[in-house]
């Protein structure tokens, strides 16, 4: 994390570009535990606490947010999201890792992808004839979809791991960086593989690894608890990374 972190050092925080054409992804997230990033994100928990419809993610809400806090853009770095925290679909043998992310079918668009690969990247495109075969599967997915089933499944079969998991565990404590994740019972059976992917990364680079297995405000989906996690523990590190339990570190080796 250190290299991610280093030639930013005047930043409050580090995210990457998005390649659903939102301004950010904030699924990485860097923050520097200053005394402005402390109540930037303590103003962010109350307003997701008081906030009464959450149907959809929490992304949309942060960057509303940055915009209404004025936070300028110079306060802030996005990295190319390929490079950093990439959807398998931008993934290149140099990504830091891998975002097996939630993509919504309307927020992505032919033209962004194109936009995302071709001048974010700068480097030759995706073939076309792949670009046209993710989407076909985004669409045969999008068919086959059924929730009702998934809610059984859900139901009926509980994932052995999150049965037998504490609430909150803390790996490699007292280092001067600290990732932090969370995830919920229902998505365990493949989060429980992410948190063994980043606990050995956090291990082999000397990083504080925190990870949460439930949602901290139980009125909401997990993913509303990021500023709360991370309130948890701003006071003991210089600088806490965010990242989502649907990412996988492709390349240990960086820091």
């Amino acid at each position: 994390m250190e290299d991610l972190i280093l030639p930013h050092q005047d930043k409050e925080f580090i995210s990457t570009t998005d390649s659903g054409g939102w301004l950010l992804n904030n699924g990485f997230l860097i923050f520097k535990t200053t005394p402005y990033m402390k109540d930037f994100l303590g103003v962010l928990w109350r307003q997701h606490l008081a906030l009464k419809s959450k149907e959809r993610g929490d992304q949309k809400f942060f960057i509303d947010y940055l915009k209404k806090v004025q936070l300028s853009p110079e306060k802030y770095h996005l990295y190319p999201q390929a490079d950093v925290c990439a959807p398998p679909f931008l993934r290149h043998p140099h990504s830091f890792s891998l975002h097996v992310m939630g993509m919504h079918l309307n927020d992505i668009r032919l033209t962004q992808i194109r936009a995302v690969n071709g001048v974010v990247l700068k480097e030759k495109p995706l073939p076309i004839g792949k670009r046209e075969e993710f989407f076909a599967l985004r669409e045969k997915w999008a068919e086959f979809r059924d929730y009702n089933f998934f809610k059984f499944i859900q139901q009926e079969l509980p994932s052995p791991t999150s049965l037998a998991s504490p609430p909150f565990s803390c790996y490699n404590p007292g280092q001067k960086l600290a990732v932090v994740s969370l995830y919920t019972p229902e998505i365990a059976g493949y989060a429980i593989e992410s948190e063994k992917n980043i606990k050995s990364y956090c291990e082999k680079q000397g990083y504080t690894f925190y990870v949460y297995r439930g949602a901290l405000d139980p009125h909401s989906h997990g993913n509303w608890s990021k500023p709360k996690a991370l309130l948890n523990h701003i006071e003991d590190h210089a600088a806490l990374i965010w990242m989502d339990s649907d990412t996988l570190i492709f390349n240990p080796e960086k820091k």
